[in-house]
């Protein structure tokens, strides 16, 4: 009985082992094949599953795809910052700004256009006397110039910033030429703004000229009448600038009640005598004194005269100032002689 129960328990395993060793059949509808014990779609018939060449091929991509996004946009090695700095001392040494220009940042460049840049860079450096330029030192992208004037008592620096554009090393804007315009190169001077003006056909720019706003206005065209030159000196803010474009009106003209629009002496004084001087005849200066009640001044009266001499280089006439012992007006006579 034993041995019949230890055989009945025999025969149970090999029965189990036999069909846990049986191949089991997969079932696999079109378009699916049976690849490697596997049901899946092999498009172009190569007997691998297409999710495993897409894994394949996407593992072959990244490293690619890696590498090109970490490749540095442009080498920033010193040496080639310092050859990029000599290059753009030299140009500026020998004021080839046409060449500087193109050193220079796109979006600098669309700031000003190349004319304007030259012209403009040729008055500053004239300005400073610039002689020489030389490398001081290159940091990185930081590049700093020395500037070297006709003068060794004074000291000029530039610094500026380098990027990689357009396949090369371009400056920023940097203080010495991001400040480029009429008003930091030509200051005060009228005549450089005028010139400006005519030069770039810039209307507008007349009203910077000071005491020959005016004249540059009417050079684009502008008809005016004496009034309305008077009218337009007078708005002038700059009370010397004023004074300037009074006396070039009341000259033109001949006429001298546009200098009584003057507040200060030696401006109206010297306006009248600028406007004597036309007619060669210095008695004009006290007959404009009686007519405004200022007989006996003596000041104001030199004042007239000195006025009267600049405008004739007549230094004869310096003597009609009265001092009679008046201190002041002895020493502006003393003056008119080296007008």
């Amino acid at each position: 009985m034993k041995i019949f129960g230890l055989g009945l328990v025999i025969a149970v395993l090999l029965i189990l082992l036999t069909a846990g060793c049986t191949t089991q059949k997969i079932l696999c509808e079109p378009p699916n094949s049976i690849i490697n014990n596997a049901c899946c779609v092999d498009t172009n018939k190569n007997n691998v599953c297409d999710n495993k060449e897409d894994v394949s091929a996407a593992s072959e991509e990244a490293p690619m795809q890696s590498q090109m996004q970490s490749k540095p946009a442009a080498p920033k090695e010193n040496s080639d910052s310092k050859t990029f700095a000599n290059t753009f001392a030299s140009a500026w040494k020998a004021q080839d700004f046409a060449k500087l220009y193109t050193l220079f940042s796109e979006e600098y460049r669309a700031s000003l256009p190349k004319e304007e840049f030259v012209w403009l860079s040729q008055k500053k450096n004239a300005a400073l006397n610039v002689e020489d330029v030389r490398v001081y030192r290159v940091a990185g992208d930081v590049i700093e110039y020395d500037l070297i004037t006709d003068d060794p008592r004074i000291k000029n620096s530039a610094r500026g910033v380098v990027i990689w554009e357009l396949d090369a090393y371009r400056h920023r804007p940097f203080n010495y030429f991001k400040s480029l315009s009429v008003t930091d190169v030509c200051g005060e001077n009228s005549s450089c703004v005028v010139e400006y003006a005519k030069t770039f056909k810039k209307e507008d720019v007349c009203d910077l000229a000071g005491s020959q706003r005016v004249a540059c206005r009417q050079s684009f065209g502008m008809k005016y009448t004496y009034d309305d030159e008077r009218a337009l000196c007078n708005e002038i803010p700059d009370y010397f600038d004023k004074a300037e474009c009074i006396q070039n009106v009341s000259v033109k003209y001949g006429r001298p009640d546009a200098c009584w629009d003057l507040s200060e002496d030696p401006q109206l004084f010297g306006c009248l005598g600028h406007v004597a001087a036309l007619s060669r005849n210095p008695q004009l200066c006290w007959d404009y004194m009686k007519n405004f009640t200022f007989v006996g001044d003596k000041i104001k009266h030199a004042y007239c005269i000195r006025g009267y001499v600049e405008e004739t280089n007549d230094y004869t006439v310096c003597k009609q100032m009265k001092h009679g012992g008046n201190i002041i007006v002895g020493a502006m006579e003393e003056e008119c002689y080296k007008l």
